[in-house]
């Protein structure tokens, strides 16, 4: 599934809960974050955390896999790049400590909107 912006995400998020038969307090719960962030989350809040975002991902079973657009085919962008790295960092979604130092310019949890615009600028 292509995810071009926030309310996408929380479409699949939402898909996804609902195929694993969860409601939306079982997924709090799972992913240790409260059921008012899952409802803002699955309707396409844009200042949602970066990490529990993942964590939600994780919780679900989602990868994040994050392509260059087709305007700029066989080219990955520096953002996308780091994104790869944290996401692959010893097999797991969770940025490790030694993932976040290699990226330091997301070490601070750019929210959803931030990570997004910053993909559109690169495409």
């Amino acid at each position: 599934m292509l995810i071009r912006n926030t309310s996408e995400l929380g479409i699949l998020i939402r898909s996804a809960r609902k195929g694993a038969g969860l409601t939306q307090a079982d997924l709090a719960e799972k992913v240790d974050v409260s059921t008012r962030w899952i409802v803002e989350m699955e309707r396409g809040k844009e200042t949602a955390e970066l990490r529990l975002v993942f964590r939600v991902l994780e919780g679900l079973g989602l990868l994040m896999d994050v392509s260059a657009s087709s305007r700029e085919p066989n080219r990955p962008t520096k953002l996308a790049a780091k994104a790869r790295a944290l996401a692959s960092a010893q097999g797991t979604l969770a940025p490790t400590p030694d993932a976040l130092q290699a990226a330091p310019s997301l070490k601070r949890g750019p929210s959803m909107t931030d990570v997004l615009a910053r993909l559109n600028r690169k495409a």
